[in-house]
């Protein structure tokens, strides 16, 4: 079994698009009201997915044995500084790393650029997403309401100001993914 991260070309955003509305439709469904997920969430992410996307952002695409396994979305020059929009893995992916090769690759190309820090925001009821990013190193921020699919939901934003540690939690997660202390 092989692990590619490679960038998301043209091709990619028909899975990339299926795969972020599957994503929410399981993991935000508490969170919206019925309906909300369906007709307004595919057209949000139509609009989303769509050529120039791949100008305006960096996409990165996680391949397991060939077949999209997850992808990251992020944009290194944000006006608040550099901003993962999305990293998101398949739910058959979940746990084998795929998450944690995309945030590396992250780390890496905000690095070539002479950044040192992300943050994003994540959903305060996406608690699994959230342990996950705690683990990694990130500070959540205070709760805010978040505008999405005409509603306001609790989200917080998460901050790495020094990608120093969430590299070496990054690096400690693959030590004891291989048996290791």
């Amino acid at each position: 079994m092989s692990l590619v991260i490679r960038p998301a070309c043209e091709d990619d955003l028909p899975g990339l698009r299926a795969l972020h509305i599957a994503n929410w439709q399981t993991t935000y469904a508490p969170c919206f009201k019925a309906g909300a997920l369906d007709a307004p969430l595919t057209a949000m992410m139509s609009q989303k997915w769509v050529p120039d996307v791949l100008d305006k952002a960096e996409v990165a695409v996680a391949e397991w044995d060939g077949a999209l396994a997850g992808f990251a979305l992020w944009y290194p020059h944000h006006e608040e500084g550099p901003y993962l929009d999305n990293l998101h893995t398949g739910a058959g992916m979940r746990g084998k790393g795929v998450g944690r090769h995309l945030m590396r690759a992250i780390c890496a190309d905000l690095r070539r650029r002479g950044l040192s820090s992300l943050s994003l925001v994540v959903l305060e009821e996406n608690k699994a997403t959230r342990t996950v990013y705690r683990h990694w190193g990130g500070v959540e921020g205070p709760v805010f309401d978040d505008p999405l699919l005409g509603e306001t939901v609790p989200a917080r934003r998460m901050f790495w100001p020094d990608l120093d540690v969430l590299e070496a939690c990054l690096a400690g997660d693959a030590t004891r993914s291989r048996g290791g202390s």
